[in-house]
């Protein structure tokens, strides 16, 4: 009985012995300690030659691998911050974004993973790498054109926006007519027309608009063309006030929207503080949102003397003028 016993403990400690022989002894845990910070160059253009990539960062090690889009690339360690690889002209086939990460092979295994395993890998964080489409032809504006004059003009302050026309060439689908160097909801009508909507605030005031054309394919913008903001050949209404979102506040009070109700407002009305014109938001005919700034709230009156300040409604002539005021009162 009692050699049986020490028969199944001999047993027993081979096959533990056996298992050691094959568990992973490679203890230098490299999870999460690799960072992947940038990649230079960040981007190619599509169907260009190959050329070297390198990746910098923080816990590189020896037999560390540059992973494009999950597949390894031929990688030389720089140093503990530095890597670098070759990549082929077959990987810039095609535009859009790479994966970039760095792959540290030989960390330890996991305790839920099988102990007769030999060896993991730990990733890093991805860094995206762009393939850009081949640019092409650059646009270029002939003319533009609103619905109300047929000229490269609109009267400022009208009560609704407007459609841009801009007519040219090498336009495409996707390509964007620029207002003062933002881009605006365009519509493709040919490679020689598009249509922009232009806001009733983009043309609220008299000035001159920059205007060009950006092509998704990467080509340079077209030339800026001018369009102006010209007098109304009628007058504009006077504002009328009849209520505010609030009428009171205490001295010290952050900046808030002050909410002004009425009517005749159009989109280069604005909200007066004490006679100085806020930022003021056009919402509709009858309504205006002014933001106040905290250091108007600054002190009240005198000791303990609450301070009243008119809020008044002003629009551009011809026309328009001052509203009637309405107080706000700052308590201490």
């Amino acid at each position: 009985m009692c050699s049986r016993k020490w028969l199944i403990l001999a047993l027993v400690a081979c096959a533990l012995a056996s298992a050691c022989s094959d568990y992973n002894t490679n203890l230098s845990i490299q999870t999460s300690s690799s960072i992947l910070t940038f990649v230079s160059p960040a981007a190619a253009t599509v169907g260009g030659q190959g050329f070297t990539i390198t990746a910098n960062g923080s816990g590189f090690t020896t037999g560390a691998l540059i992973m494009w889009n999950g597949t390894a690339l031929t990688t030389t360690l720089v140093s503990s911050s530095q890597l670098t690889a070759p990549v082929p002209a077959s990987n810039l086939a095609t535009a859009g974004t790479v994966q970039v990460a760095v792959e540290i092979p030989g960390s330890a295994v996991s305790p839920t993973q099988n102990i007769y395993s030999t060896t993991t890998s730990a990733i890093s964080n991805v860094v995206l790498f762009t393939i850009n489409p081949v640019p092409g032809p650059e646009p270029t504006i002939t003319s533009i054109s609103a619905p109300s004059t047929s000229l490269a003009s609109t009267p400022y302050c009208q009560p609704n926006g407007f459609a841009l026309t801009v007519m040219g060439s090498n336009f495409v689908n996707g390509s964007v007519v620029n207002w003062n160097g933002s881009p605006r909801a365009t519509t493709f009508g040919s490679s020689n027309q598009l249509t922009a909507a232009i806001s009733a605030a983009d043309a609220a005031f008299p000035g001159t608009a920059r205007i060009s054309v950006s092509n998704l394919s990467g080509s340079a913008p077209s030339n800026t063309v001018s369009f102006t903001m010209i007098t109304p050949v009628t007058g504009l209404p006077l504002p009328v006030i009849s209520s505010l979102s609030q009428t009171s506040v205490t001295a010290g009070s952050p900046t808030f929207d002050l909410v002004v109700a009425g009517n005749s407002f159009v989109p280069c009305s604005a909200v007066q503080w004490d006679g100085v014109t806020q930022p003021t938001t056009f919402v509709s005919s009858t309504q205006l949102t002014a933001t106040i700034p905290a250091a108007d709230f600054f002190t009240a009156g005198p000791g303990t003397t609450a301070r009243n300040v008119n809020v008044t409604v002003f629009t551009l002539a011809p026309g328009g003028g001052s509203s009637g005021a309405i107080l706000f009162t700052i308590n201490p």
